[in-house]
């Protein structure tokens, strides 16, 4: 008899198991909906298109310096005359060889050479380091309106800004 008496009182105590699994589906609701709002994966784009652009600043400047230094442009400069626009790791060796950017730039840097592109406007000598970008926030901000810049239809971002 003191065995159901027991069970009586305490029976209120505890939460039940559809307690528990409603809880468990509104936690799950929950954070879906944060996951959805702060998208991972355009997190990481995100982040690769601000270390291309770092780098393509660097590299930006660099030239810039070696032309100041030069007054002109070395030999791999030179553009294909119909576009303008070079995808050349030479371009990196020579900067490096002329002590414009630091000695393991290639080694340091997470990008590959061949992600930038160099425009340089053949009237003005103006000198633009683009990239293509992977996220929709630099997507929405590529800046190269030229049309030799986006000859193969995508988007590029360039350093410094065009616009």
């Amino acid at each position: 008899m003191k065995i159901k008496e027991y069970l009586r009182e305490h029976e209120k105590s505890g939460f039940t198991l559809v307690e528990l699994l409603v809880v468990i589906v509104i936690i799950g609701i929950l954070a879906t909906g944060v996951l959805a709002a702060i998208n991972p994966i355009e997190q990481i784009r995100r982040g690769r298109d601000t270390v291309r652009q770092s780098a393509a600043r660097e590299v930006m400047s660099a030239a810039e310096r070696y032309y100041g230094t030069h007054n002109g442009y070395g030999g791999t400069w030179q553009m294909d005359a119909a576009t303008d626009i070079k995808h050349d790791s030479a371009i990196i060796t020579d900067l490096i060889d002329a002590e414009e950017l630091r000695s393991g730039f290639s080694e340091r840097s997470p990008i590959q050479e061949e992600e930038l592109s160099y425009y340089i406007d053949s009237t003005s000598e103006e000198i633009r380091v683009c990239f293509q970008p992977e996220s929709t926030t630099f997507l929405d901000q590529a800046t190269c309106e030229d049309p030799s810049c986006s000859a193969d239809g995508n988007d590029w971002y360039c350093v410094p800004d065009s616009g």
